[in-house]
Formats: C-alpha cells, structure tokens, sequence
C-alpha cells in the first residue's frame, strides 16, 4: 500500500460521502443565523474578522470529525489488518494518515477564508487583513495536525474508534468551555490556567474557542515540537506494532 495512494482514498471518500456535505450544511445553517443576527444588529455592517470568529469554530468541530473519521474509517470497517502486515506498510499506512490530515487542515482553511471574502464582499464589510488570515490558517493547522497525530496514536493502540470519537468530541466541545472554569478553582484555578499557556492541547483549542488567532511565538515553537514528537511517537509505535 503505497502512501500516496491511501491520501487519494481518503480524499475522495470525503468528497464521495454525503454525510460529509449533510455535515456541512448543518454547520453552515447556525453560522448564516449568527451573521445575519450580527449584521442586522449592528446597522447593516459586519467586519471580516467578526464573520472569520463566527465560521472558525463551528468549521474545526467539523474539520476535526472529518479527520476522526479519516483515521478511524479502518478500525470501523476491520480493514487494518491489510495495513499493518509489514513494517514497510505500516510506517506507509502512517505517512499516509499524515498527508491526509495536512490536506483536510488546509481545504478546511481554505474554505474558510474563501467564504468569508464571499460574505464580505456581499454584505461591503470591512475586509479581514492579510495578517489575520495568515494566524488564522497557521492556528487551524496547528489544530487539525496536533490533535490529529493525538488521537492516531490512541486509535492505533487501544484499537476503539467509539472512544476516539468520544474523545475527539471532548477535546473540540467540552475541553474549551472547561478551559474557561478553570480560575473559579479555590487557590490554585490562576495558577492551573497560566500551566496551560505551554500545554498546545489547550491553547491552540481555546485559541480557536475565542475567535484569537495569533499565538505567542513560544506558543508556535511548543506546537511544532509537540508535533515533531507525535510525529516520532506514531512512527516508532506503529512500525514495532505487531498484527
């Protein structure tokens, strides 16, 4: 099974599922309510950066599915045996995996930003600034990889998609709003909540919650080692993993 090949299979099954377009018509539904709600509450005007906060969070719960999907379709059909017969086809199986998170990132970034220039220019709002773009994209990237390289790894050695998709769930829908609580602990919540500015698992998520695009550079360098060592994680496990 070459990687290349498993990134096409992946892509196109995204495309070829309707539950992939049924998905997206439900998260564009609340988004046109709340921007139309936005837009006739404030005199007719929108700014860009308002309509990019409204779309970024409801389209990473939905990206984040997609890939969830993406790594555990194997698992959910008992097909990945057929992956994990030799080493070679393991670490392909992997690379593979890799790819397709990375592209899924990216058409979901890209599909933002391409709807939110269309809304500006219908609704002659103030556009969003370049600079804000780039955060934006780095800051989904940053989400659908990490969390993606996460949840392969658990999926690869518990072998449940039901608990990653609990999980995945967790980490997108719960996870911020819990994230938010944490100062109301009795002495310890402002100290548990400064830990969390180094941990990418929360940030980058609460990053995305609050529509705050840019990070911190420690921030950014905490993100790519953290991936780095995901990235090293699920190559060694997966390639010393037995059938």
């Amino acid at each position: 099974m070459k990687a290349l090949q498993l990134v096409k299979y992946d892509i196109l099954s995204v495309f070829r599922s309707p539950l992939s377009y049924l998905g997206l018509l439900l998260t564009l539904l609340p988004i046109a309510g709340i921007i139309t709600m936005y837009y006739n509450g404030m005199d007719g005007k929108i700014e860009g950066k308002t309509i990019l906060g409204i779309f970024s969070w409801f389209t990473a719960v939905l990206g984040l599915l997609f890939i969830i999907k993406t790594i555990t379709r194997d698992m959910s059909h008992g097909t990945i045996q057929l992956f994990l017969n030799s080493t070679r086809n393991r670490i392909s199986y992997f690379m593979g995996k890799f790819i397709s998170m990375v592209i899924i990132g990216l058409l979901f970034s890209g599909l933002v930003v391409g709807l939110v220039k269309l809304i500006e220019s219908m609704l002659n709002g103030d556009p969003v600034g370049n600079d804000v773009i780039w955060h934006f994209v780095q800051l989904y990237m940053l989400l659908f990889v990490t969390y993606g390289l996460l949840l392969f790894l658990i999926n690869i050695a518990i072998q449940k998609p039901a608990v990653i998709f609990t999980l995945g769930i967790f980490c997108i829908l719960i996870a911020p709003i819990a994230i938010q609580m944490i100062p109301m602990i009795p002495e310890y919540g402002d100290d548990i909540k400064d830990v969390l500015k180094y941990i990418p698992f929360s940030y980058i998520i609460e990053k995305v919650f609050q529509a705050q695009f840019e990070l911190k550079d420690y921030q950014i360098w905490i993100a790519l080692g953290s991936i780095i060592v995901l990235f090293v994680l699920n190559l060694v496990y997966i390639s010393k993993k037995d059938n």
